[in-house]
């Protein structure tokens, strides 16, 4: 057990040891829980939540799963700060994990929805703490969510053909910046992920892409970028959901707010591409569409 799991227990404990109060306050919400959790709470507003704990089986049932989650995410957050090559190799998994533990318990939801109860609850989580993992585990889940219905649509629905974006007479030998081999690297990711059917139908060529490892948090938010543009690339094509558009610019934009240390003509070409759309999925085919154009040159 965590030195926090265990404070957080024992706090609650003993905050519970005496007289019980009646409850006051509204409901807490997995937020509320989590920002106790974290210490984020003033001091009225903890001894709301303290009461409906102490008043609540079911409330004091999601605090303990409250803590138990949080612990977990802890202590991954902690493994990833210590050892950056090993989030790429076990952030799938970590998610799994985090998912397993919140489904294993039912107590932890009011009602159905589980799926977007667990988007939500992550979501909330890594806004509360902070987003150094935040953006992989968002895209990890857009690919769980949708990367095979998109494939499967990519199949069937008609589309227009697109001539070949990576020239054929380019030198191999001409060097590329540092951002676009780590821009290429996520693309590559994608292409894994997805399949290289759709993309050689884009003219993209797996072979050609860069593949190299970060050597710092923003340089992870840059291979994320080329990892979030191949799917929004297919996204673009075959219009699966406005929905899934609207997630997808949401996460290019924050990942573009993050990197903030990175000024080339690269990351200044996404930004401008991103702002020039006027819904979500114009912002998402623009971004896709200029990271393509960099990584095809």
């Amino acid at each position: 057990m965590s030195d926090k799991k265990e404070n957080a227990l024992a706090y609650v404990g003993i905050q519970l040891g005496g007289a019980k109060a009646a409850a006051v306050g509204h409901m807490p919400s997995d937020e509320d829980l989590i920002m106790l959790f974290y210490g984020r709470l003033d001091e009225t507003r903890k001894a709301q939540v303290l009461s409906h704990i102490a008043n609540a089986a079911d409330v004091y049932e999601r605090w303990i799963h409250c803590v138990e989650v949080n612990s977990l995410f802890d202590e991954r957050r902690d493994s990833v700060k210590h050892d950056p090559v090993s989030t790429q190799a076990h952030r799938h998994g970590w998610a799994q994990q985090f998912k397993e533990l919140l489904f294993g318990r039912r107590t932890w939801f009011i009602g159905g929805g589980f799926a977007a109860t667990f988007v939500v609850l992550m979501s909330v989580t890594l806004v509360v703490i902070n987003r150094d993992v935040s953006h992989s585990v968002s895209i990890d889940l857009i690919y769980q969510e949708h990367g095979v219905s998109l494939t499967q649509q990519w199949a069937v629905k008609p589309r227009t053909p697109h001539p070949t974006t990576q020239s054929t007479s380019r030198s191999f030998f001409v060097k590329k910046s540092r951002v676009r081999v780590l821009l290429e690297t996520g693309f590559g990711k994608g292409i894994d992920s997805l399949g290289e059917k759709a993309f050689s139908e884009l003219g993209i060529s797996k072979s050609s892409l860069a593949d190299t490892l970060s050597q710092s948090t923003e340089e992870g938010y840059i291979i994320e970028l080329g990892r979030l543009a191949a799917i929004s690339s297919m996204q673009c094509e075959v219009q699966n959901k406005q929905l899934v558009s609207e997630k997808l610019s949401a996460i290019a934009s924050n990942l573009l707010d993050d990197i903030k240390t990175t000024n080339t003509p690269e990351i200044a070409s996404l930004k401008d591409a991103i702002a020039r759309g006027d819904s979500a999925n114009e912002q998402l085919c623009h971004f896709s569409d200029a990271l393509i154009e960099i990584i095809s040159k």
